[in-house]
């Protein structure tokens, strides 16, 4: 699709009617366009906007933002994310504030910013398996994927009303198609060049233009423009499972798995990451006022799907006469979906009638250009093309056809007028499948229908093999991972463990050394607990350490870790934490055990803690020597009497 001119954008921008961003976004956009605009700048004007500030640090503490504590400041949140990307997301919120109903009486405006909503939500998900992206411009780039509607919605209220009550939705690409015939650009153009106007990446800009014909983006494999192209595509399909009617939403299952294999996502993290995906988009449509609607889990769905398609397969096939079947025949698919192209009115009739009366769907195209775009709306398993058409002819249809990853898969018979061989060698060159002499005699077409059912079958069953294998690796992924999240994990308190807790103070040792932030170590130890074993059992024990590890964990802050490195001792590592702040935390931790009571056999039973606490100082040379300081501060405590905080 080629961009839009830009004296024909300067004439849609001179209306005055395209989205545009306005308040603190608009400042926020200016801002980004000078070289020597700074993160805490942009951060002083996103504090004058409180609720699209919350946007930017949910955003910016998003699951897929990789980050191994919260951010907690405007100021953080924009160093996190980087000028542009937080311009790009101030863009996007501010055009669902501004446009959540408008003069289109034809156009759902909630309807559209529900699904683009879903759109950012899957797209941004699904980044960590693209590779290549970041997830909060994956975000930007699927809520606004699609605003080119919204902006012929606003242009032409109207014009674009009409085009909305002809469009037939069970059609998507006839939308493109009436929007090129009523306003000589379409939605996908439109949204491009507002993307780069605003200065979105490239990617961006061909990912909206490309993501529903993501074949025929023409990018290169692999490449970055490609992976978003595919990831947009894919959280298109995902929206659409969101926002489906019930009856629809095994026909959008089929097609998200699909698009699924496209961005190398397996099956078995589809499902978790669409489920995950559900309940953002869900959390988002309260934030902002947008729509949402329950949806079942994905693997529920997915059952759905495959009973559905195995009730279609179940279905009669039609008669078949016996002088007409093959003793080597398998048993044939129920139908096939076919498009003939021809420009002979009498051939392409006669082709329709012997289809049709075999059980098979048929499409029907007069030329080339036609043929072409019927297949790619219509994902058909056969096509018939005549060799000889003006324009467009059979041969460069099919090559066309050879070019994109649908058009490989399907089964391409040539036409020919007469048994040459230089027609039959220039048909199979350019990548059909067989060819069949005019005019057709049905015992003929019927024997090669079958040779193209014989091959759909292997390919079936090859799909199966690998949806089969792709389930098994997800499931090993899946068993791999709940053994290293075991390794890591204290069986009986769900705390992290000791090994945890050493990586971990690792990791917060070099990021504050970093930052120039404090860090903060806790060694916690149970009072008597030797005592509570010997006199109430190690059952009592058991329930004791449980219940220590619940009040540990209720009473610190969420960047703080707590973890069981021993019998009854356990270690908190609490980043951005001072001495004072320490101290406060190790008697806050102290009092709340102490004010627990457990009751075993009847009886009120009591436990306390002794706390050791050290703050990093500059002397020290690694982690090791912050744990040993505030092992000593633990032993001081419990010489001192126990019940009691000590920082080293």
């Amino acid at each position: 699709m080629a961009v839009m001119q830009a004296t024909r954008f300067d004439e849609l921008k001179a209306t005055g009617q395209l989205p545009s961003p306005t308040g603190v976004a608009l400042q926020i956009l200016r801002l980004a366009e000078s070289e020597r605009t700074t993160a805490p700048d942009i951060a002083r004007v996103l504090q004058a906007d409180p609720a699209l500030a919350g946007r930017v640090l949910k955003i910016a503490n998003s699951s897929a933002s990789g980050r191994a504590r919260p951010v907690t400041s405007v100021r953080e949140a924009v160093t996190h994310l980087g000028t542009r990307m937080v311009r790009n997301v101030a863009l996007g919120f501010s055009l669902v504030s501004q446009h959540g109903s408008g003069a289109c009486r034809a156009f759902d405006y909630q309807g559209f910013w529900s699904r683009s909503l879903a759109m950012g939500v899957a797209a941004q998900a699904g980044a960590y398996f693209a590779g290549q992206i970041a997830p909060s411009e994956a975000f930007t780039c699927g809520l606004l994927g699609q605003v080119g509607r919204l902006a012929l919605a606003s242009i032409y209220p109207d014009a674009y009303g009409q085009v909305l009550a002809e469009f037939d939705a069970t059609r998507p690409g006839d939308l493109c198609r009436l929007e090129r015939e009523h306003f000589a650009t379409d939605h996908n153009e439109l949204t491009g060049a507002l993307l780069k106007d605003w200065g979105l990446p490239e990617a961006c800009v061909a990912a909206a233009e490309h993501h529903e014909q993501p074949d025929l983006s023409g990018h290169a494999e692999g490449g970055r423009c490609q992976s978003l192209v595919r990831l947009l595509a894919l959280a298109s399909r995902l929206a659409d499972v969101c926002v489906a009617e019930e009856a629809e939403r095994p026909d959008a299952v089929r097609e998200l798995f699909a698009g699924a294999a496209a961005v190398g996502i397996p099956p078995r993290d589809l499902i978790d990451v669409c489920d995950r995906v559900v309940g953002e988009w869900q959390e988002w449509g309260k934030i902002l006022r947008v729509g949402t609607r329950a949806v079942p889990p994905l693997a529920e769905l997915a059952e759905r799907a495959r009973e559905t398609r195995r009730q279609a397969e179940a279905a009669p096939a039609p008669d078949v006469e016996p002088d007409d079947v093959s003793p080597h025949a398998v048993a044939p698919l129920a139908s096939l979906k076919v498009v003939v192209v021809d420009d002979d009115p009498v051939e392409l009739h006669l082709l329709a009638t012997h289809l049709g009366e075999a059980g098979h769907v048929v499409h029907l195209a007069s030329d080339g250009v036609e043929g072409l775009r019927t297949v790619l709306e219509v994902n058909p398993q056969l096509v018939i093309t005549d060799r000889m058409m003006p324009g467009m002819d059979g041969v460069a249809l099919c090559k066309a056809l050879r070019q994109t990853k649908m058009g490989r898969a399907l089964y391409v018979l040539m036409l020919t007028g007469a048994e040459e061989e230089r027609s039959q060698v220039e048909a199979f060159e350019a990548g059909a499948d067989d060819y069949l002499v005019k005019p057709c005699r049905p015992k003929i077409l019927a024997a090669r229908l079958r040779a193209c059912q014989r091959l759909l079958h292997l390919q079936e069953e090859v799909r199966r093999d690998k949806e089969e294998l792709q389930h098994c690796m997800a499931e090993l992924g899946v068993a791999n991972r709940k053994l290293q999240q075991a390794a890591l994990t204290d069986a009986l308190t769900g705390l992290y463990n000791r090994r945890f807790a050493l990586e971990r103070l690792d990791q917060e040792w070099a990021a504050t050394s970093r930052d120039g932030r404090p860090l903060a170590c806790l060694v916690i130890d149970l009072d008597f607990f030797k005592r509570i074993n010997d006199t109430h059992g190690h059952d009592v024990g058991d329930l004791v350490l449980r219940e220590t590890a619940g009040v540990l964990r209720a009473a610190l802050r969420g960047s703080d870790v707590v973890c069981r490195v021993g019998g009854e001792e356990f270690l908190v590592i609490a980043p951005g934490m001072s001495r004072e702040t320490a101290a406060a935390c190790g008697e806050r931790l102290r009092r709340k055990v102490e004010e627990q009571t457990l009751h075993v056999a009847g009886a009120p039973l009591r436990v306390t803690l002794s706390v050791g606490g050290a703050v990093r100082a500059a002397e020290m040379r690694g982690p090791a020597e912050l744990l040993k300081a505030a092992d000593l501060a633990v032993y001081a405590a419990k010489e001192a009497g126990r019940n009691r905080v000590c920082l080293g």
